[in-house]
């Protein structure tokens, strides 16, 4: 049957072009390959590719596609993709011997028949694997295949399908328009558009030269240097007439007697010798120049457009003349959007005034052309005898100009040839095969996914009662994903309840935990307001005149408050997981007095558990390191304490120092009781307490993980050692700074600070907060210190009255300190404002210089910073903090 099919389609095949026709028998021959056993399958070859070659007399087309069904029946035992095995096939081995072919039959390597030939047969070869793929699909055939039906080639096959079909329908309609109608066609357009252009240059030139002779005419027969409305006329002409770059008037002499623009005749420059002179004054009529470039005003294409004026005798006496610059022949153009046009216009010497960008010439370019004519193509014109063929319009306007609308002949070449009419019929019928055909395997390739559909809306129940129907498919991939599906859902429903009671476990942690940074927040938000009144209060007793004793005792309630305060602020950071962005401020750091003071704080419970402390820091004396004085002492001190409490009650703690490769490495050793090896991993982790046994010593837990960070932020280490009921060593290494005796004058230097001459204004609602620094204020000379309580009474104090400084709480209770400073910088244009507030987070400070603030200050107040910052600004307006 399949044999009988082959030799059908070669005795009835339709022809649409002699000598080429498009064949569809060897069709038979991959359908044959997919149903048919080897053997059987050649013998069906050899026999319909036999008719083949005898029915047409030429066994080249033969020839090829047996070569393809070779290459189609081994691209199908390896499972590869038929219709990319095809191109493969065409590509690599088809179009190259059919191209030698064609050199060897026609002897020519790209003329019309040849190229015809290497595009028909890679299409119908395409075509025939494309009509079996979709064949073969159908239920009827695919109960005979040799191999299984593939779900992912087989949509590959419609998407390439899809993709031939455009290629197909833009060739069919490409060679439709090769009709040899659509070369005259475009002939008659080239002519009718440059009959179009010259017209339009004719009325574009004639029209100014009309208003120059026409004004010539007005001052003809007139005293006309002498009229005081010739410059007004000239004026009015030029303004009227735009495409005019100038205008001028010239007497006999030629020399510039007006001008529009006026200044053009303090140019001094004579016209007698220029053309547009000339030539009225010797034949008293008007004179339309050929282009030039402009020389006075710009570079631009210009025409001189000339009328002599005529005395009482009719004699020569002057012209007027307009320069007319040429830039609106864009406008002038009319382009054809359906060919691919260029455009030529030359002046009466051959030269270049106007060309399209295709033809790259130059303005002005002296160019030749030259035309042949040929009996197929018509007239051929060559510019430059540049070996590029065109066809072309031509017309010439009044003032011989030359006017030429061109086509490649390159182009007529691509539209030359017979009726196509027949192959559009066939075009137009095999598209809506094409889309009959994907209407039913849309259907086909639908009917599954809409059940995988369905069951995905089921899915979103998530019902443990539900029961899928099984799937029947011809293709294996789909009846293994509906089963894996099955499967995949049980295993989803039973997830998604352990998903519910571990999400719900997690926002119930999660709120736990946010309540908990939202206290501690709070709690140390208001613990920063007595304790700057306990720092207040004690640095302006430090102020006074202490005895020795005295000073010592506050200096130590100072040094305490301003740690207690670094303690709250590090419970605000590890509260907010602002751990990780903690910076800190480095300078030289006196070593010995930061451990000095770390022990004086720790002394009470050192006696208490009657430790047996040795020193060994002979090495770091008058040694600076680069670090933060408090940070530092926070460390060292929470080193110090742990080495106390973790140990046994008369234990040894010993603080060692060496110096080595310019660092100080800082050890405190204790013979406590050490850290179990399986905590050790976690001994820099926040609110971990580590020694479960001990578990009735006071301790947050945050204080290593905190020591690390803020070592880490100074440059410098920790690490340690420990053995469990041994003891542990807690090391630190820090960069060392300069000697002492090369920064004590960082530590003495500070800027001074006048406060007499300055008006300043502190808006804060806590009356102990403004008392605390007014009595400050006042021991720095300040006689001029107002206080607002509220925003409100802020703004109006700044709304009559100019301050030199103003003290801004973020916190205040009827507007923020944000808003406020919008309000008050519209009047306080040269104050300096100054942020003070309990607040201390990170995007709060942010927040406040992003506004413009000029610095940020946090409660308590540290009167040293607060004396440095104000000396910088007040001192330097331009320097912020």
């Amino acid at each position: 049957m399949l044999l009988v099919a082959g030799i059908v389609l070669n005795a009835a095949t339709m022809s649409f072009l002699e000598p080429i026709q498009f064949i569809f028998s060897p069709a038979i021959l991959f359908l044959g390959a997919c149903i048919l056993p080897f053997r059987w399958s050649f013998a069906l070859t050899i026999m319909v590719l036999g008719h083949f070659g005898w029915y047409w007399q030429s066994a080249d087309n033969a020839t090829l596609y047996f070569l393809q069904w070779i290459a189609y029946q081994y691209g199908l035992k390896r499972n590869w993709n038929p219709i990319s095995t095809d191109l493969l096939y065409w590509f690599l081995v088809g179009i190259p011997l059919a191209a030698l072919s064609a050199l060897y039959v026609y002897q020519e390597w790209l003329g019309s028949v040849s190229l015809t030939i290497l595009l028909k047969l890679p299409v119908n070869g395409l075509m025939c694997v494309l009509m079996v793929n979709l064949v073969i699909s159908l239920p009827l055939f695919s109960k005979l295949l040799t191999r299984k039906l593939s779900l992912q080639n087989f949509i590959k096959d419609i998407l390439l399908a899809v993709l031939f079909l455009p290629l197909l329908v833009v060739f069919f309609l490409t060679k439709l328009s090769l009709d040899k109608k659509n070369i005259e066609n475009v002939e008659q357009t080239n002519q009718s558009f440059a009959l179009l252009t010259k017209n339009r240059i004719d009325a574009f030139l004639t029209g100014y030269e009309t208003h120059v002779k026409t004004l010539s005419e007005m001052l003809s027969g007139q005293d006309w240097e002498a009229l005081p409305e010739t410059q007004r006329l000239l004026s009015s002409v030029h303004k009227i007439n735009h495409g005019f770059i100038t205008m001028l008037i010239a007497d006999t002499n030629g020399k510039i007697q007006f001008s529009s623009p006026p200044e053009l005749v303090s140019t001094g420059t004579n016209v007698k010798d220029r053309n547009y002179f000339q030539y009225p004054e010797v034949m008293m009529l008007s004179y339309i120049s050929d282009v030039f470039k402009g020389r006075g005003f710009g570079v631009d294409p210009i025409v001189a457009i000339s009328a002599p004026i005529a005395n009482g005798k009719g004699e020569f006496d002057g012209i007027v003349e307009g320069s007319l610059n040429l830039y609106k022949f864009d406008f002038l153009l009319f382009m054809p959007e359906e060919i691919p046009t260029e455009v030529l216009i030359m002046d009466n010497s051959e030269k270049v005034i106007f060309s399209s960008k295709g033809l790259a010439l130059d303005f002005l370019q002296a160019i030749t052309l030259r035309s042949e004519f040929d009996e197929i193509y018509g007239d051929t014109l060559y510019i430059n005898d540049l070996p590029t063929e065109y066809t072309y319009g031509f017309e010439t306007s009044a003032n011989g100009w030359s006017i030429i609308f061109l086509n490649e002949r390159s182009f007529h070449f691509q539209k030359l040839g017979e009726s196509y009419v027949r192959l559009l019929i066939f075009t137009l019928a095999f598209t809506f095969l094409l889309y009959f055909i994907s209407q039913v395997l849309s259907k086909k390739i639908n009917r599954p996914i809409r059940k995988l559909l369905n069951r995905y809306s089921a899915m979103a129940k998530l019902k443990d009662d539900i029961e899928f129907e099984s799937e029947k498919s011809n293709f294996y991939e789909i009846r293994v994903l509906f089963e894996q599906f099955d499967n995949a859902y049980g295993n989803m429903v039973k997830n998604y309840h352990e998903q519910q009671r571990t999400f719900a476990e997690k926002v119930s942690a999660e709120e736990k935990s946010k309540a908990k940074s939202e206290l501690l927040s709070k709690v140390s938000h208001e613990l920063r307001t007595p304790l700057n009144a306990i720092l207040g209060q004690t640095q302006l007793l430090l102020l006074e005149k202490k005895s020795k004793e005295e000073r010592e005792r506050l200096e130590k309630i100072e040094r305490a408050g301003k740690f207690l305060a670094f303690l709250i602020d590090d419970l605000l950071l590890m509260s907010k997981s602002e751990l990780k962005a903690l910076k800190v401020h480095c300078e030289p750091v006196d070593l010995m007095k930061v451990i000095e003071s770390s022990l004086d704080l720790l002394k009470k419970i050192i006696e208490n558990k009657s430790i047996n402390l040795t020193l060994n820091l002979e090495s770091i004396k008058d040694i600076l390191v680069l670090g933060n004085e408090l940070r530092l002492q926070q460390v060292i001190t929470n080193l110090i304490s742990n080495a106390v409490k973790y140990n046994h009650k008369k234990g040894r703690v010993e603080i060692s120092a060496t110096v080595e490769d310019h660092r100080v490495i800082l050890s405190v050793t204790d013979n406590g009781f050490g850290i179990p090896e399986e905590y050790q991993d976690n001994v820099f982790q926040p609110f971990n307490r580590l020694s479960q046994e001990h578990g009735d010593i006071e301790g947050s837990g945050i204080g290593l993980a905190l020591a690390k960070q803020l070592l880490s932020a100074m440059n410098a280490t920790i690490d340690f050692q420990s053995r469990e009921n041994e003891g542990t060593k807690f090391t630190i290494h820090l960069p060392m700074s300069e000697p002492l005796s090369q920064t004590k004058a960082l530590f003495d230097s500070k800027c001074p600070l006048d406060l007499s001459q300055k008006r300043i204004l502190y808006v804060e609602d806590n009356q102990t907060n403004y008392l605390i620094l007014s009595a400050w204020m006042k021991k720095k000379g300040c006689q001029n210190l107002e206080h607002a309580p509220t925003g409100e009474e802020g703004h109006e104090l700044c709304k009559s009255h100019q301050y030199d400084l103003i003290l801004l709480d973020l916190g205040l209770p009827d507007i923020s300190g944000l808003e406020l400073f919008d309000c008050i910088k519209k009047e306080q244009q040269k104050a300096v404002i100054v942020a003070l507030t309990a607040d201390i987070s990170e995007a709060s400070r942010n927040s406040a210089i992003s506004k413009g603030f000029d610095a940020f200050l946090t409660k308590p107040v540290i009167f040293d910073d607060v004396e440095s910052t104000l000396s910088k600004l007040l001192n330097n307006p331009d320097e912020q903090n």
